[in-house]
């Protein structure tokens, strides 16, 4: 990171200034553009190589892991049966923006890894939005039930992001699988502007 890796600042803004970069599906789901480069951020073509594992890398990015601990000290009740709930009230609790990062230093003023891990939870979070009746969560507690799990179901929020970045896309596969789901579980609608090509 910057505090530790002279080479990121410039290797970051590197990459945001050429006109062809390349990069993984981590930096390309949750990096931010600096300002003075976002004219030059959106692209005409984005290739997505090994296309069969967005979906599924994808969704593993966005799993949420609540600790009993961070619930406790958020002043949520971890205990209660109703689990769904549960995650709906640390995700209220967490917030986003300038002043739930003053509540959670208030809340927890000596633990900065907790702060840093609730905060990186809550921006997860700000960025998929909430849940709807046409994405959603798998939530359980875990067996030793210190742990709430969550996840989406569905990658469709997820994938606006990386779809976003460029005028076209354009998807590579050796094992593509069915075209017809790949795009549902995506949120693209197949149409005149989609193509499936088999070689």
């Amino acid at each position: 990171h910057t505090k530790h890796c002279k080479d990121y600042i410039p290797a970051r803004n590197d990459f945001w200034e050429a006109s062809i970069s390349v990069t993984n599906l981590h930096y390309a789901a949750f990096a931010r553009c600096p300002d003075e480069y976002l004219n030059n951020a959106h692209r005409g073509l984005l290739v997505v190589d090994e296309c069969h594992e967005l979906e599924p890398t994808l969704l593993s990015l966005h799993h949420v892991k609540v600790l009993r601990k961070d619930a406790l000290v958020l002043k949520i009740d971890f205990n209660q049966k109703d689990v769904p709930q549960l995650f709906t009230d640390y995700v209220n609790a967490v917030g986003r923006g300038a002043e739930a990062d003053a509540r959670l230093a208030a809340l927890m003023p000596g633990d900065i890894i907790q702060r840093e891990r609730v905060k990186s939870t809550a921006r997860k979070l700000a960025g998929l939005g909430q849940r709807d009746a046409e994405n959603p969560w798998h939530i359980d507690r875990d067996s030793d039930r210190n742990v709430i799990s969550c996840r989406p179901l569905f990658a469709r929020k997820m994938a606006g992001r990386i779809l976003g970045m460029a005028d076209r896309v354009l998807f590579m596969s050796g094992t593509p699988g069915n075209a017809d789901r790949f795009f549902r579980n995506l949120g693209i609608e197949p149409g005149a502007d989609t193509a499936v090509v088999e070689i």
